[in-house]
């Protein structure tokens, strides 16, 4: 049964292994779908759906078996002739942080939510939903309004509405533009998962009581802020709080690592945990996720503390 559904744009995600230059690893990747597989792997099959689109190439045939091998519903993923999927390719320093360069322009999830939306009753009748500001910057302005329409009916109808803001200047057309978006979506969210690097560059919050109190303030129920490793602070129904966190010493890479956490979060929330342990099972996952290259662990890496909290 599914009690997730998850929108967004699979990438085939190009590393660059330490110490190997010119040298690169084709992984699976995209922000929403690393929290899927992350989710599919702490849940069980068949629990999370996947909704996306996809070329008819072979790359795209490699990303469709990928999803379907992490047990992940991929009912509600369409393939469009002629289309492909995203590459990004990911370079990282010394001290884990990433860089990007990006092919997305022929991808098929850049048609989501556009001729004849076959997306909508996924949507529709998702008993919970995930969405990111990256998934809102990339379709059209019509699919954009239309993904939000889908976020505020499933709030309004008691469902929970996760919304990453995981903000990436380069895929907006301009800052106002994304402002006005992300906000929209913030209010049709019932949770908000912001890192305060998302609230500073589009509010100018400066600290996390600031990004708290304006994300609140554009009417979400609740957020959950991260701080890039250091203290998660939440504000919501259950009060304000905040839990600091052991600091990874020796990051290999960052790619994945908010997206690791939600997804521990989430699916340790759907299980019943209270704020604290779905905080702290976020963090050993993410705490694991980045002493590896690439957004998603082996299946055998998985922290067995993290999937004994969700099981």
């Amino acid at each position: 049964m599914t009690r997730m559904v998850l929108i967004g744009e699979p990438l085939v995600e190009l590393t660059q292994p330490i110490h190997k230059p010119g040298v690169f690893r084709q992984g699976l990747g995209g922000d929403t779908l690393n929290t899927a597989v992350y989710m599919a792997r702490m849940l069980g099959p068949g629990q999370i759906r996947y909704v996306t689109r996809l070329g008819n190439d072979r790359l795209s045939d490699w990303i469709l078996s990928k999803i379907a091998d992490e047990g992940i519903d991929t009912a509600s993923i369409m393939r469009m002739p002629g289309k492909t999927p995203g590459l990004s390719m990911i370079e990282c320093a010394p001290d884990g942080e990433r860089s990007f360069t990006y092919w997305r322009e022929q991808s098929a999830a850049r048609k989501l939510l556009q001729e004849n939306a076959a997306e909508d009753t996924a949507l529709a009748e998702a008993p919970a939903l995930f969405v990111s500001a990256v998934t809102l910057a990339i379709i059209s302005p019509g699919a954009r309004a239309r993904l939000v329409r889908h976020m505020m009916r499933l709030k309004a109808s008691g469902r929970p509405v996760y919304f990453d803001l995981n903000y990436r200047p380069a895929l907006w057309e301009n800052a106002d533009l994304a402002r006005s978006s992300v906000a929209d979506a913030v209010a049709a969210s019932t949770l908000a998962l912001p890192s305060l690097d998302d609230v500073s560059e589009l509010w100018g919050a400066d600290t996390p009581v600031q990004a708290l109190e304006t994300l609140r303030s554009l009417g979400a129920p609740a957020v959950l802020l991260k701080t890039g490793g250091g203290p998660v602070h939440y504000s919501g129904p259950e009060g304000q709080r905040s839990f600091p966190l052991e600091r990874v010493a020796r990051p290999v890479d960052t790619t994945g690592a908010g997206d690791s956490f939600n997804a521990a979060f989430l699916a340790s929330r759907l299980n019943g945990a209270d704020i604290a342990g779905a905080v702290a099972s976020g963090h050993a996952l993410a705490a694991r996720v980045v002493l590896a290259q690439g957004a998603i662990l082996p299946p055998e890496a998985m922290p067995d503390t993290v999937l004994e909290d969700a099981g």
